[in-house]
């Protein structure tokens, strides 16, 4: 599929949603996904995906400070409407033959409004059939007391506590899950829960030897491991461990597997018996 990533920074710049992106660019590629990356502010990271940079996406575009000031003011101005309909069109150009689009923080967050508003203008009036938005929520205005000066009722600020019409959404934690539901007055279940996650290889710093040990075994795959550090030996009790596992396969259903990482024991000829 054709895989589209927008929000308003991307890598290099430092910071989570952005290193959410880099990591989900590289596994949507690695899945064999056309990846590209349309953001206001960033740089090409893998010759595979791709960049394309929309300057005013960005959150401090001087653009976008300009109305931001006068939308934090209760504002609505002009300007607001001039950028929104640049904004649309520059995504219509950017989002062209798109068949996913997953947008961080757009949908929630306060911080471009007039991208916002563009965005929702595509999702409900030019967004093509065969096109699927998922909303990725990192943060969210109208939850957040920081933020609570710089939201008003009425349009575009309601856009961020609506849930919009046929978007699909995600939150990094159930925490979040839940906040989504109560702003949005949706039932929990209909909202994702996808942690930002690890790369274990890097978090683990494994070996070359223990990520091919990991792929040949599947390990991976698994939903408990159970690791026994000790030498195949009697005194070591394997025979516990085996009975351990069966017990917790059989009372949860889950795939669990049992790790002896020992040797037999090398001074005892019998040991191999």
């Amino acid at each position: 599929m054709k895989v589209t990533i927008l929000h308003y920074a991307a890598p290099p710049v430092v910071g989570g949603v952005e290193q959410t992106i880099y990591y989900h660019a590289l596994e949507l590629m690695r899945a064999g996904h056309a990846v590209r990356i349309v953001t206001g502010h960033g740089e090409p990271f893998n010759p595979r995906v791709q960049v394309t940079v929309v300057p005013e996406l960005a959150s401090r575009h001087l653009d976008v400070l300009a109305v931001k000031k006068q939308l934090d003011q209760g504002q609505v101005t002009p300007d607001f409407d001039a950028l929104r309909d640049r904004l649309a069109a520059l995504l219509s150009g950017a989002l062209a033959g798109v068949d996913v689009l997953i947008g961080h923080n757009v949908f929630t967050l306060h911080k471009n409004l007039p991208l916002t508003a563009a965005l929702y203008d595509y999702a409900t009036i030019r967004r093509p059939d065969h096109t699927t938005i998922l909303a990725w929520h990192h943060d969210l205005a109208w939850d957040d007391p920081l933020y609570a000066g710089d939201v008003h009722d009425g349009y575009p600020w309601d856009l961020l506590r609506t849930p919009w019409p046929g978007v699909r959404h995600v939150t990094v934690s159930t925490a979040q899950q839940s906040r989504l539901a109560a702003l949005y007055g949706l039932p929990p279940e209909q909202i994702a829960v996808v942690p930002p996650g690890v790369d274990p290889a890097q978090f683990f710093r494994w070996t070359d030897v223990t990520q091919q040990l990991i792929s040949d075994l599947g390990l991976l795959d698994a939903d408990v491991l159970f690791l026994l550090p000790a030498r195949i030996t009697r005194r070591k009790n394997v025979e516990m461990a085996l009975r351990i596992l069966a017990v917790f396969r059989a009372q949860t259903g889950r795939d669990a597997r049992l790790i002896v990482t020992g040797p037999p024991g090398a001074h005892n000829p019998a040991n191999a018996a």
